[in-house]
């Protein structure tokens, strides 16, 4: 049973604190380096824009081979450059480093995706009218495939959540930290379904925001 209802209740802000700083911070840079590199792929297999084989099948073989990875391994792997990075190998902000690597490997699938569902006719039209690679993704792209993107954060981001709760597995903290340590490791099978529970009701949240944003953003 749980011994102190105000150290729980301490203990599960601190943990949706640490918890929100590791997957939002993840989840902005992995965005922005994901979406490059979704760019990067579509335009390199695309006889319209920049079409390089060699390029984007390098490229292609770098996210595959971090996709292929399970996280946990990876999460281990990529503990020394964390430390050579952010100065530590424990805690939520050294968790950040492998969370980007992973999410941006996924994300940049997502965004590749997203792309090539856009009307290529819009695409070579802007291209044959002289717009560099550069306009035709700020200004045909993004636009074109907002909602598409904005679904692609939604499962990024649920995906971030499930990743950050491994983490706990060494020390990473946040909600699947508590639930580890506190939860299984001390046999307190309440706070193991909290901690369930509050994950649970975040994806919940997070599908509900990304649904009506999706909807907002769609254009057809």
């Amino acid at each position: 049973m749980i011994s102190s209802r105000f150290n729980l209740g301490s203990a599960l802000l601190q943990a949706f604190g640490e918890t929100f700083y590791m997957v939002l911070i993840s989840l902005i840079i992995a965005v922005v380096l994901g979406t490059l590199l979704g760019y990067a792929l579509y335009a390199t297999a695309n006889r319209y824009l920049e079409k390089r084989a060699w390029l984007n099948h390098s490229l292609s073989f770098i996210v595959n081979s971090i996709r292929s990875m399970p996280f946990i391994i990876l999460l281990v792997v990529l503990l020394p450059l964390s430390a050579i990075i952010v100065g530590t190998q424990i805690g939520p902000t050294a968790v950040i480093v492998p969370l980007v690597i992973s999410s941006t490997a996924f994300f940049s699938r997502l965004a590749e995706s997203a792309f090539a569902g856009v009307d290529k006719g819009v695409v070579e039209y802007a291209i044959s009218s002289g717009a560099s690679l550069w306009r035709v993704f700020f200004e045909i792209l993004l636009p074109e495939a907002s909602s598409s993107l904005i679904s692609a954060i939604t499962v990024n981001a649920i995906a971030l959540l499930g990743s950050s709760a491994m983490a706990g597995t060494i020390g990473g903290g946040g909600i699947g930290d508590l639930a580890i340590r506190y939860g299984y490791q001390r046999f307190q099978t309440d706070i193991m379904i909290i901690c369930v529970v509050c994950l649970l009701v975040i994806v919940q949240v997070l599908q509900l925001i990304g649904d009506h944003s999706s909807r907002k953003a769609n254009k057809r």
